[in-house]
């Protein structure tokens, strides 16, 4: 019989050995124990002897730390011949008391009891946590080690930024040559540049990792570069005014232009209007690296018409003593000024419309005699691209009258106290303008009109007469004056001070009409009752109120030191509109006299009288300053009151 048995309990063993789940992490066995066979003869052992047996079993289980696979938790064991039946017992359904695992998206500890049991008596035993491992670290880690980018780039490049359910974030080393985006942008040398991913998953983003990449992101091939550039020229097909013609474009292409005639349109742009229409080809050679394309265009310019002329500088001085007859209405050039004829009270002179080169902005002024009860109007109308304006008033004017006029506005064009402004994106071609003269009755004296002046603002223009024949000193004695001495209005009078100053150069005095301050009394007749109800700095009022007492008198924009210097060398002081810091002061806009200059030691002083300075900027300091070359050009805006 016990033989039997034996073999009985041999079976029973094997066939929980074979029955396994493959896969499975498995606890002790049976066999992995010194038993003996059941001896059911053995005397019955006590309740402490049998808790001893199922606790000396217990205490052999051993867990695995981690799990992503299904525990084999067994259900019963034969051990020191006696049959122990095992309770599993867990905290969670992500290890279940069958030993199946549920992985989720995060590892969970699970804790685990066995409870083993022989007949009546049972005991429990805390057999600690089991991790089991989560699905999402898998996801994420392929993800991680599977994210790759292109080495080499000379394009946008796709990014990603979701890779099952990971979000990408990108940032860059250089936003200006591949941004965040994979968005390219050109580099005239291949650069490396660092891309670095930050990879994020979970719903609260358990998971966070980042990588980096080094991509070199190579600049085009010349061939491209020539084709890109290429596509963004062009040349109007018809036109009356001058060609602009870049040399330097994108990419660092470089080009040349040619042209079939350069008497009509010149290989720099220049277009000089014949009685008839011209076609001319013009030719641009693109180069880059050493490769070239030759690109070709076809332009035919507009018949010149007698109503027209070419303005070829920056500043039309149109002197009255050589106005045409035709374009007059009841005026007359008598001793080379414009005046109306006997009898008439309102009369005009229209100008011929004058092709400029391109311009964004101009001022335009007059010099004539005039009074409260004879005037002139100053009436302007601009080009912008193709069409005209409507004519810009600076309003009737006459010495010693409340003089005012408002801005102005038009589709295209715009004035702004004394400037004509293009709107954006538009240019100026050309401009005409029209000066009325007008006087109260036929027997008051005629309005007596010298010149119209209009100046420019071209875009990209330069202008630098030779100075290398004028003397290293000039400075004129024009009469100091300071503006602060003037209670009330003192801080705001800097450009009739300014003009009073040159015109005591000039040789007038007005002491018998403010015997205190004659600047006071000449900010009166510059003042703007339209702008501010007075504005004193009205850079055309200013000019005009010089002009008024017979001197030839306007506004001019100047495009460098060498025309200024060459202006007070040849010609005399003038009044410069500042803006900035002058070392001693900083200021938003202003007026001074510049009444010469000196050179020391290979260095340029620029003399002036400002009428700002004072004893508050130093001892002994009045009017008079001498600034370091390098510091007028940083604050001189480049226009002047010309006094001829």
């Amino acid at each position: 019989m016990k033989k039997y048995w034996f073999i009985f309990m041999i079976l029973i063993m094997f066939f929980f050995v074979s029955c396994k789940p493959e896969g499975e992490e498995s606890l002790p066995e049976k066999e992995d124990f010194e038993e003996t066979p059941i001896n059911p003869d053995q005397p019955v052992e006590t309740e402490a002897e049998i808790k001893e047996i199922i606790e000396d079993y217990l205490s052999t289980i051993v867990l695995p730390e981690i799990t992503k696979e299904n525990l084999l938790f067994l259900d019963k064991v034969v051990y020191l011949e006696k049959e122990i039946v095992l309770g599993w017992e867990t905290d969670h359904p992500a290890l279940t008391s069958k030993g199946i695992v549920t992985r989720e998206f995060t590892d969970v500890t699970v804790h685990i009891a066995v409870t083993g049991s022989i007949g009546e008596v049972s005991v429990t035993k805390e057999m600690g946590s089991v991790i089991v491992l989560s699905y999402g670290q898998e996801i994420f880690t392929n993800v991680v080690n599977e994210l790759t980018i292109l080495e080499e780039v000379g394009g946008d490049i796709f990014l990603p930024t979701l890779i099952n359910g990971v979000r990408i974030v990108w940032a860059t080393s250089d936003k200006n040559i591949l941004d965040k985006n994979g968005k390219y942008s050109y580099v005239p040398v291949d650069t490396y540049v660092t891309l670095s991913a930050t990879l994020i998953f979970g719903e609260h983003d358990e998971y966070i990792d980042s990588k980096e990449f080094i991509v070199l992101v190579k600049t085009y091939p010349n061939q491209t570069k020539l084709e890109l550039v290429a596509e963004n020229i062009s040349l109007p097909s018809f036109v009356e005014g001058d060609l602009v013609l870049p040399t330097e474009f994108d990419y660092g292409v470089s080009g040349s232009w040619k042209s079939s005639n350069n008497q009509v349109i010149a290989s720099d742009g220049t277009v000089t209007l014949t009685n008839k229409e011209e076609t001319v080809v013009m030719t641009l050679t693109l180069t880059s690296g050493g490769e070239t394309l030759d690109l070709v265009f076809e332009v035919k310019t507009k018949i010149m018409v007698e109503t027209e002329r070419k303005l070829n500088n920056h500043i039309l001085v149109d002197r009255a003593e050589s106005y045409l007859e035709a374009n007059m209405v009841n005026v007359e050039v008598k001793n080379g000024k414009l005046v109306l004829v006997e009898g008439a009270t309102e009369g005009y002179y229209q100008s011929l419309i004058y092709n400029t080169k391109s311009y964004t902005e101009l001022v335009a002024s007059w010099a004539a005699i005039s009074s409260t009860t004879s005037t002139c109007e100053l009436e302007i109308r601009v080009k912008a691209d193709t069409a005209w304006s409507k004519y810009f008033t600076y309003g009737v004017w006459g010495l010693g009258r409340n003089n005012l006029y408002y801005n102005q506005t038009d589709t295209r064009v715009r004035m702004n106290t004394d400037e004509i402004l293009l709107n954006s994106p538009y240019k100026g071609k050309a401009f005409q303008y029209k000066i009325t003269l007008r006087r109260n009755t036929a027997d008051v004296a005629s309005p007596v009109l010298s010149l119209v002046a209009v100046t420019l603002n071209i875009e990209n223009y330069t202008y630098a007469p030779s100075t290398a024949a004028l003397p290293a000193q000039v400075d004129y004695d024009v009469p100091k004056l300071n503006q602060n001495e003037v209670p009330e209005i003192g801080n705001s009078i800097c450009s009739p001070t300014t003009s009073t100053m040159l015109l005591k150069f000039k040789g007038f005095n007005f002491t018998d009409k403010d015997a205190q301050y004659e600047h006071r009394y000449i900010a009166g007749l510059v003042a703007d009752r339209g702008h501010n109800n007075p504005t004193y700095g009205n850079w055309v009022y200013n000019t005009v109120t010089m002009g008024a007492f017979g001197l030839n008198a306007y506004v001019q924009r100047m495009y460098s030191w060498s025309e200024l210097k060459y202006h007070l060398a040849t010609v005399g002081p003038v009044g410069a509109s500042i803006k900035g810091n002058t070392g001693l002061y900083t200021t938003g806009g202003h007026l001074i006299v510049v009444r010469g200059y000196k050179e020391i030691n290979g260095k340029t002083y620029v003399i002036c009288n400002d009428p700002n300075i004072n004893s508050r900027f130093g001892a002994g300091l009045f009017v008079y300053y001498e600034f370091p070359l390098d510091v007028f050009e940083n604050f001189w805006r480049g226009v002047v009151y010309v006094v001829e």
